[in-house]
């Protein structure tokens, strides 16, 4: 009989961790680096976010709005292009424009109903970052505190969930492949933030057709699961390729936590999760035009 392998001990962390961290990498692991030069997926997604802010702001000014509150919704609409945009590289490393194409739709999303909120974003691309790994390390003391202060500050404001789902977060992720086990005493501390939390300060009713709109979003999504498994991607700082099992649980958390947010914060979830629905509809639809074009190498 062979040898049972620990999952901690034996485990090849040095294609998924760097051991030698300087700067900001010492504190923020999962940070991933801007590269506009090089990196034609995001100079264009910047290009893009920068045309929505001078034309959000014409636009708004012709219509009589003053150019503070003009500015105001303009740099809106750009950060919904960026942080959907980010989104969706976390959910398809392999294939950029599916999160050019979130971040176009977000932007019109936001244009016409101006959703989105940027500590919820925040804290969900760091959930994905902490599951992917596209950064090529795990995540450290920094990224703890952005995850667990958004976390918690949700929680004070009535949404109680995202306190739960991080501590469910942080115990999936110390028990999957190359897993961190102290992620194990960052879940209580997450748990343990529910002591701020407010429940029942918000009404958490669910339009009906945001709910038909969310099993949309699913049937379109539910392919990148499936070939997340066959990932090309590498990390941005270690150059190893990231792990298909991680990239594929990712997958699964955020259409666990689309799922179970709409359903128990109601209407006002799903407006704060536009940016990354939109990644979700990008990335889904990229990849259907990925494999009409057969251009999908699961070998």
């Amino acid at each position: 009989m062979s040898k049972k392998l620990n999952k901690y001990k034996d485990a090849p962390k040095k294609t998924y961790e760097l051991k030698n961290r300087s700067g900001f990498d010492e504190y923020i692991g999962l940070g991933r680096p801007l590269d506009i030069v090089d990196d034609l997926s995001q100079r264009t997604a910047v290009a893009i976010a920068i045309l929505c802010l001078v034309g959000g702001i014409i636009w708004k000014m012709v219509n009589g709005m003053n150019f503070t509150d003009a500015g105001m919704f303009a740099v809106g609409m750009a950060m919904s292009i960026i942080f959907s945009f980010m989104i969706g590289q976390e959910l398809d490393p392999d294939r950029k424009l599916g999160g050019l194409i979130g971040g176009v739709l977000s932007a019109l999303a936001f244009a016409f109903f101006g959703t989105g909120d940027w500590v919820v974003t925040l804290w969900l691309l760091w959930i994905l970052r902490m599951f992917t790994r596209t950064s090529g390390d795990r995540h450290q003391i920094g990224d703890n505190v952005i995850i667990l202060g958004c976390a918690a500050y949700l929680g004070w404001e009535g949404y109680y969930l995202y306190p739960m789902l991080t501590a469910a977060a942080y115990v999936m992720e110390s028990q999957i492949i190359y897993g961190y086990s102290s992620s194990l005493y960052l879940a209580g501390i997450a748990f343990g933030s529910l002591v701020f939390a407010k429940f029942n300060v918000h009404d958490n009713s669910l339009n009906a057709n945001y709910l038909y709109f969310l099993m949309v979003v699913l049937f379109i999504f539910l392919p990148e699961i499936r070939l997340a498994r066959y990932t090309k991607a590498v990390g941005d700082k270690s150059y190893q390729p990231i792990s298909g099992s991680r990239l594929q649980i990712g997958c699964g958390f955020f259409l666990m936590i689309i799922a179970s947010l709409s359903l128990l914060h109601g209407n006002k979830a799903v407006m704060a999760l536009i940016p990354a629905i939109m990644a979700a509809i990008g990335c889904g639809v990229n990849l259907f035009r990925a494999l009409v074009m057969k251009e999908v190498n699961v070998k």
